[in-house]
């Protein structure tokens, strides 16, 4: 009898380790090519050299005995003994509201926030045990741990989830069946521009006198792609019974990752031209990438964490001298900066054009917000002695914002300060200082 296919990628270390981690112990023998290992009355008998004839069989006979004893199916025991080192959470939304096992888009969104920054505050308590609150969650290894953790598939082989959308809008909305309608626009439109990127080209679509694909298509499918190059973006549908599939509609779509700066260039392209605008910038400073100039001045690329609207954005942008001086010591004070220039958008990439004024801020005691370094006044920039505008935010004004905007950027900035890792690169000599979480082997 040839062994199931599951246990052909297993080693006999696997299912020792597991069998160790649920209280078994390994009887004193002889051998040293196979061990008993006991838990009460159950034993289980484990190879421990790989050129056994039946190596495989005798593997799979130790998976049943295991799933026998918990009393799971072999699979399951399989699926568990083949994870990598690591503990498994569940998070999940459960209730009234969520008794058909969906969730709208946006609680999706914030289940994976509230997930990471639970194991985050969980972590920072792990290593300064007794404070009711952490100030930051920003410390090395916390962030470290988080950046090694993965979100795990729906589905063997893939990270899958489902998006279920309704034919119909509620009632006091118009449009019959707008659900399917816009689904079947998706895959057309999505199914439609890879075809013709790959048999004609760009310009195509760029031409067409009906649209096939937008610029936020473009953009969303741009956010959907994985970033590393060895995976593919899939879209598949399948059309609910009740009504007919609408015709000429593909059913499943692979976008190749090769198509990425294709999909980047029509985001612009597709897009009518506007010119950026000339603003204040409120942010701080997460990235110092520079090198000395012929006279032996710092200056370079700085990468801001900026607080745009709805969203906090990490824009690139080029400062001389006297600005990435400024940056250097508001990042090394971990204190805000307000800059003057344009943002430009490109994928996912923001640039900071034009990038001047710089200025850091810091909040005094008594609740004011001032420049934390001596500067050249400008006038774009000032501190006055406003009514206050926030709770602990008072004074700040910045032409062309209001205060209550200001406020709510510098109070969302300093919400957000540690949900991003820093890195800072020095110029002399060559060296980057990072957290990357240490790689660990399977075997012992």
């Amino acid at each position: 009898m040839s062994p199931e296919p599951v246990v052909n990628g297993l080693t006999w270390s696997q299912v020792r380790d597991y069998l160790l981690s649920r209280g078994f112990r390994l009887l004193p023998t002889s051998w040293t090519d196979a061990g008993v290992f006991r838990r009460g009355d159950i034993e289980v008998l484990v190879p421990f050299d790989s050129t056994f004839s039946d190596y495989h069989e005798a593997l799979l006979r130790a998976v049943r005995e295991i799933a026998r004893f918990e009393g799971r199916s072999v699979a399951d025991v399989v699926a568990d003994l083949g994870m990598p080192r690591s503990d498994r959470l569940r998070f999940a939304q459960s209730g009234e509201a969520t008794s058909d096992g969906r969730i709208s888009v946006d609680a999706g969104r914030d289940l994976v926030e509230g997930a990471r920054r639970a194991l985050l505050s969980a972590a920072h308590s792990e290593e300064r045990p007794g404070l009711r609150f952490h100030k930051r969650l920003s410390r090395a290894a916390p962030e470290a741990l988080v950046r090694a953790c993965r979100l795990g598939p729906a589905e063997q082989h893939s990270f899958a989830f489902s998006v279920y959308c309704p034919h119909d809008l509620p009632d006091d909305l118009p449009g019959a069946a707008f659900g399917r309608r816009s689904v079947g626009r998706l895959m057309r439109s999505v199914g439609l521009a890879v075809q013709t990127l790959l048999r004609v080209g760009p310009q195509r679509l760029v031409e067409a006198e009906e649209p096939i694909v937008t610029s936020n298509l473009c953009e969303a499918l741009l956010q959907m792609m994985p970033r590393d190059e060895r995976a593919d973006l899939e879209i598949d549908v399948c059309f609910s019974p009740v009504l007919p599939p609408p015709p000429d509609t593909p059913l499943a779509v692979r976008v190749e990752r090769s198509l990425y700066s294709t999909f980047e260039d029509l985001t612009r392209t597709l897009r009518p031209p506007a010119a950026p605008v000339d603003d204040v910038h409120v942010g701080r400073v997460v990235e110092l990438s520079g090198d000395a100039n012929d006279s032996g001045q710092l200056e370079g690329d700085v990468v801001l964490r900026l607080d745009e609207g709805e969203e906090l954005v990490r824009a690139r942008c080029t400062l001389g001298p006297a600005d990435y001086l400024l940056a250097h010591d508001a990042h090394g004070r971990q204190r805000h900066v307000s800059v003057r220039g344009k943002l430009v958008h490109s994928g996912r990439k923001y640039t900071l054009v034009d990038p001047r004024d710089l200025e850091g801020h810091r909040v005094t005691a008594t609740g004011s917000v001032v420049p934390s370094v001596a500067a050249s006044p400008h006038p774009d920039c000032q501190v006055t002695g406003a009514a206050p505008a926030a709770p602990a935010l008072q004074g700040f004004i910045i032409a062309g914002i209001t205060p209550t905007s200001v406020s709510s950027r510098l109070h969302r900035q300093q919400q957000m300060n540690g949900a991003n890792s820093t890195r800072i690169a020095f110029p002399t000599p060559h060296l980057c200082v990072s957290s990357y979480p240490t790689t660990r082997s399977l075997m012992p």
